[in-house]
């Protein structure tokens, strides 16, 4: 097996979109993340997942739900402190994202609306999602 040459650049690239992955982009993912996991190194393997992930959830394919599964694994580590927290954000646009594809409108507005209302000081005063926001045709969000 060969060294995996997809670069951060380019897994950035396939994660927000820019890039479409190919099947060059499946197979170096796939084996990056066979090498990270062996390694031992959580951070090597965060971001292995984190660009397998991102790879698996825009193809149309079976495996779709594993690159969510993998996403949630690095949010996880994240939210532990354990890898970037860029990653968090990044796999709740990929949620929204999803909802979104669904018809699931009310979801995709309480994912953006989340860290917009995150608590940075407890005494902050924090407001409902739906006293800010509407449907399209004036009712109020469930």
């Amino acid at each position: 097996m060969s060294e995996p040459t997809l670069t951060g650049s380019g897994s950035i690239n396939i994660g927000y979109g820019a890039l479409l992955p190919d099947e060059v982009a499946l197979q170096e993912t796939a084996d990056a993340l066979e090498i990270a996991d062996r390694s031992g190194d959580d951070f090597t393997l965060a971001n292995a997942r984190l660009t397998r992930g991102a790879t698996l959830v825009l193809q149309d394919g079976g495996e779709r739900e594993h690159g969510f599964d993998l996403l949630a694994m690095v949010r996880q580590a994240a939210l532990q402190q354990r890898f970037t927290i860029s990653a968090v954000w990044f796999q709740d646009i990929q949620i929204a994202k999803e909802k979104s594809r669904s018809g699931d409108i009310d979801s995709v507005l309480r994912i953006g609306w989340a860290p917009v209302n995150a608590d940075p000081l407890p005494s902050t005063p924090r407001r409902d999602l739906s006293d800010v926001v509407t449907r399209l045709d004036g009712s109020p969000l469930g």
